[in-house]
């Protein structure tokens, strides 16, 4: 599904050099998988998923989806942020039907799956208010849902619940899990909790040092998945002990000569 073929990328650094974020990174995700992304900060966790929206492009090396190249950000990808990112002056029916009314959908048609995603999220009641007027986990909700109706083939996830409060964040990850069991999306899933890793991944992928995959881990733990299981709490130990060896931020920053 996504192929990732020995991709570095690295970011100019204060006009002295480079800073590699992702080095020679190599791994394959499957499609109808939830790959969880996880690591300290300044791995390239965000930049690995920006690479595969086409907001980025590699420095060496290749993305493709379905072996074809990822050239720039297309239909087939949708990426919701941390923030939600809702225009202000639509409704949440309006916000939802935007993308749908770009891809020439005549309006009674986006009006009606557009309401289809916002009761999926449960969000139904809320189609005529505005984005001031919800709540946080609302807001993501209604983005979620937003990305849900254009039916992209993968779902880029970055950190999007790690603003909210712990309840909502739950209640949030629940209504995740639901969302990919019923359908046959592709997630990859930025996050630094090892607790939403666990709950929520078919795969780990645990990057390590300089950007590369340092831990690869199938997750076999049935769904749905009780949080104070077992098997959840085990795996949870696992991923402390895999990141306690690691160190907390990394860059690797590589600087010009200088001049004589």
């Amino acid at each position: 599904m996504i192929s990732f073929d020995s991709v570095t990328k690295a970011f100019p650094h204060n006009g002295s050099g480079t800073t590699t974020v992702l080095r020679n990174l190599s791994f394959d995700v499957r499609q109808g998988d939830f790959t969880c992304i996880l690591g300290p900060s300044g791995c390239g966790k965000s930049t690995l998923l920006n690479l595969v929206a086409g907001f980025l492009k590699p420095d060496t090396g290749s993305i493709t989806i379905d072996r074809k190249p990822v050239q720039g950000p297309g239909p087939d990808r949708a990426m919701v942020f941390q923030d939600p990112t809702l225009f202000p002056w639509l409704t949440v029916l309006q916000n939802i039907m935007f993308g749908l009314r770009r891809k020439g959908l005549d309006k009674a048609e986006c009006r009606r799956q557009a309401m289809h995603y916002l009761e999926f999220t449960g969000l139904g009641h809320a189609a005529a208010q505005y984005p001031y007027a919800l709540s946080g986990g609302m807001r993501q909700r209604a983005a979620i849902a937003r990305v849900l109706a254009l039916h992209p083939m993968v779902l880029l996830m970055d950190e999007p619940f790690s603003a909210l409060d712990a309840n909502t964040r739950e209640h949030l990850q629940e209504e995740l899990q639901n969302i990919h069991s019923a359908g046959k999306e592709t997630f990859m899933y930025v996050t630094h909790s090892v607790s939403e890793a666990a709950y929520l991944a078919d795969r780990i992928i645990i990057l390590g040092d300089r950007g590369t995959v340092a831990h690869d881990i199938e997750v076999t733990i049935k769904r749905p998945r009780k949080r104070s299981s077992t098997e959840l709490l085990e795996l949870k130990t696992l991923l402390r002990s895999h990141l306690a060896h690691l160190p907390c931020c990394m860059t690797h920053t590589t600087r010009k000569p200088a001049q004589p």
